[in-house]
């Protein structure tokens, strides 16, 4: 069982549910729409995570790349008007921090295959301080930026 911590940060994401996988949906639409005509024919999705603006709004930046990591558009803001993720009183140490933040990265890789997102893309990155999840081969698999070759 999640300990209450958890539960809240869980309680706090489930409010953003439906716009997230509203924009989701129309980028994976998005994603099997290009890749086609993609350079290389490799479609990358890369997704940052501003850990610090984790209690001041929702700090995810998505950009699409090419092959040669070549962005193909501007990074856009994922939900940006959707104000902070978490109360930043929740967030008030760095072990607190960590955990909201492996929290949205496994939500955000969770909604990307509810939204059909596995085939979207070759390659898929959810970044944030901590480490990286990647989607490859429709595998999910997380890396601290310590064990990243």
């Amino acid at each position: 069982m999640d300990s209450p911590f958890d539960q809240a940060l869980d309680a706090d994401l489930s409010k953003l549910e439906l716009p997230l996988i509203t924009a989701l949906r129309a980028i994976v639409a998005e994603c099997k729409a290009r890749r086609p005509d993609i350079r290389k024919g490799l479609l990358l999705v890369e997704m940052r995570v501003e850990c610090d603006q984790l209690g001041s709004g929702f700090p995810v930046r998505l950009t699409l790349l090419d092959a040669e990591m070549t962005p193909i558009e501007e990074p856009r803001v994922l939900l940006a008007d959707s104000g902070p993720t978490f109360p930043a009183a929740r967030l008030d140490s760095e072990e607190k921090r960590a955990r909201a933040a492996e929290r949205l990265r496994t939500w955000l890789s969770e909604r990307w295959d509810a939204a059909g997102g596995h085939n979207a893309a070759d390659l898929v990155t959810i970044e944030d301080s901590f480490g990286v999840l990647n989607l490859e081969q429709g595998s999910w698999s997380f890396q601290t930026w310590d064990e990243v070759p």
